[in-house]
């Protein structure tokens, strides 16, 4: 329950067995050079040492409210943060990532002066080798067209809900309930869902997060949780369709499921293993047609000649197209 005096922005940063993270990520927030804000921590069931950081944390600093749950996931963590959070903004974080310093100040000054529902911004891929590579979680298309939905599903605004600075007041009158679940893709469900309520969006063209690269980061793995992506992409087409408007983005959303189970998952792949097979049936069966679709088309015509050879081939079969990339591994170690 928020009190009467809401602060301007919450941060809700999740944890889970972050130990040797979480500190970076609470200096990041505690650091701000803009002070009205509460954190939420949510330690979703860590067995580490990472609750008892946060425990210092909080003693030290009045701001830091924990939330102390059983694991439930990602999604689910941001959720429980979202209850109790009182800012004005809400920005979610990572306990694994940070931010600029100055990342809250100029996110708030942004979304006041221009009355925004959502401010969107950039950020930095981190290593260990305290490399960083800048990115962007938008494109150039998004200061010169409004319509924010189609720009989501077809990519030109990045899916990671934690680069999106959103206003809770927007949250709440939709009525924007977040997908469950699922422990994988959730942020691709969650920033289209946000798109569909015609929000106001401003950006910011800077970096203020960290976005930290582990080794053993889920985005990297291969296992039964990438079904979570077709169950995310369902919800999708079920909003779309509970608010009228899937046959305006049908073609955008046969391209959304094109690039994030086919291309992602099959085309992109190193190596295959049956969960390989399993994706390549599930995107076969939607029967979505997508060699008509303007966004394919487009997005085709900027391949190399060799990745159009191996969708060629995978479009005739999974098992032609898994020939042809190890008959490529031979001839290359040849």
């Amino acid at each position: 329950m928020c009190p009467l005096l809401y602060t301007n922005t919450s941060i809700i940063i999740s944890a889970y067995n972050i130990e040797q993270y979480i500190s970076r990520c609470l200096d990041s927030v505690i650091n701000q050079s803009y002070k009205n804000i509460d954190i939420v921590v949510v330690n979703d069931g860590s067995t580490d040492n990472t609750l008892n950081i946060i425990k210092d944390y909080s003693n030290k600093d009045n701001r830091i409210n924990i939330v102390n749950q059983d694991n439930k996931g990602l999604i689910e963590a941001r959720k429980s943060g979202l209850k109790i959070a009182c800012g004005e903004y809400i920005l979610f974080l990572d306990g694994d990532d940070w931010l600029h310093t100055q990342a809250i100040e100029k996110l708030y000054k942004k979304a006041i002066q221009d009355d925004s529902d959502i401010v969107l911004y950039n950020f930095y891929l981190a290593y260990d080798s305290n490399k960083l590579k800048a990115q962007k979680s938008f494109e150039e298309t998004v200061k010169y067209e409004d319509d924010y939905l189609k720009l989501s599903l077809t990519g030109q605004i990045g899916a990671n809900i934690w680069a999106k600075f959103l206003r809770r007041e927007f949250l709440i009158d939709n009525n924007i309930e977040f997908v469950k679940d699922i422990t994988y893709a959730e942020d691709v469900a969650t920033t289209n869902l946000l798109f569909m309520y015609s929000p106001k969006v401003s950006t910011i063209d800077e970096n203020l997060h960290y976005y930290y690269q582990r080794g053993n980061s889920v985005t990297k793995i291969v296992d039964e949780r990438l079904f979570d992506i077709p169950k995310a992409l369902n919800f999708i087409k079920l909003n779309l369709e509970k608010q009228g408007l899937y046959e305006k983005y049908k073609e955008e959303y046969g391209y959304l499921y094109y690039k994030h189970i086919y291309f992602y998952q099959i085309i992109s792949a190193t190596h295959y293993i049956d969960i390989h097979k399993k994706l390549y049936k599930i995107w076969k069966s939607t029967k979505i047609d997508i060699r008509n679709n303007k966004y394919f088309i487009d997005f085709k015509d900027q391949m190399t000649n060799g990745l159009k050879v191996k969708i060629e081939m995978f479009d005739r079969s999974y098992y032609l197209g898994v020939a042809y990339i190890k008959f490529r591994s031979i001839l290359k170690n040849n």
